[in-house]
């Protein structure tokens, strides 16, 4: 990962995209965690690095999972979670990260469950009343829609392929 003159990588700086993402999530004070945190600092190499034992995501809305692979092949895979899937390509164009998987973390069924879902295409293509819809295609062949979005697949008009996980990275939006 590109680095800044302060050593630390782009993402890791306050006011950075990853820190004005995570906005979406709500964490407070005394939910931070201290415990071993100085090791971790330093194994992750960022000293302005926070801890929180968990967080809160205010809406029963779709969340995107970024698993990047560690440069080289060595060290820990990173995962980071967007709620919007536009700004995990503005991540990895503003990082120069290519090697990636996302993951959609569906919204709630009627029973309280959830899934988390390998995306391997994205669509994106006009809805009726103005705008566009997105598809996202998971590696098991279901898909997944817009988050709220009252549309079904044949409301959507000359659906185009944005993003596939098998081609070089191409934000294409």
């Amino acid at each position: 990962m590109s680095g800044t003159s302060s050593g630390l990588p782009r993402y890791a700086q306050p006011g950075s995209l990853y820190w004005k993402v995570l906005q979406v999530f709500h964490a407070y004070d005394n939910w931070e965690d201290s415990d071993r945190l100085e090791v971790i600092r330093q194994m992750f190499q960022q000293p302005g690095l926070r801890r929180y034992r968990f967080f809160e995501v205010p809406l029963n809305s779709q969340i995107f999972h970024l698993d990047i692979s560690p440069v080289g092949g060595y060290g820990p895979q990173q995962r980071f979670i967007f709620d919007k899937v536009e700004d995990i390509f503005d991540f990895c164009l503003c990082e120069k990260i290519s090697d990636f998987r996302i993951h959609v973390q569906t919204r709630r069924d009627g029973r309280g469950n959830f899934q988390l879902k390998r995306v391997v295409k994205i669509l994106e293509g006009a809805v009726a009343e103005g705008g566009f819809a997105r598809i996202f295609v998971a590696a098991d062949g279901s898909v997944e829609k817009d988050d709220f979005l009252e549309v079904s697949g044949e409301d959507i008009v000359a659906p185009r392929c944005v993003w596939s996980e098998v081609k070089e990275f191409d934000p294409g939006f």
